[in-house]
């Protein structure tokens, strides 16, 4: 039987302190963007990414001992600015 050792809720707010002060050191670009790249994912929904995400979490618990399957994200999720849409058809 398996037994998942959890982190303590310490270890949740620490981590969620430590994104916040590396948001706060973010410097805004404020030049004029010259190429845009857009990357658009047709039929990627909430599901599709999330299980991407665990997906990729798994491969990397395999390889690399020491990461969790929750502190692996996807590369469009880490981009300074991401939109998620819905679009809803009659």
């Amino acid at each position: 039987m398996l037994h998942y050792h959890f982190p303590a809720p310490d270890y949740w707010n620490d981590l969620g302190l430590r994104d916040i002060e590396r948001a706060r050191q973010n410097v805004p670009n404020v030049a004029v963007a010259k190429h845009v790249i857009l990357f658009l994912g047709d039929g990627m929904g909430l599901s599709t990414v999330t299980a991407a995400r665990i997906l990729k979490g798994k491969k990397m618990c395999y390889e690399v001992k020491n990461i969790r399957v929750e502190q692996v994200s996807l590369f469009f999720a880490r981009s300074e600015i991401h939109a998620f849409i819905v679009m809803f058809v009659p």
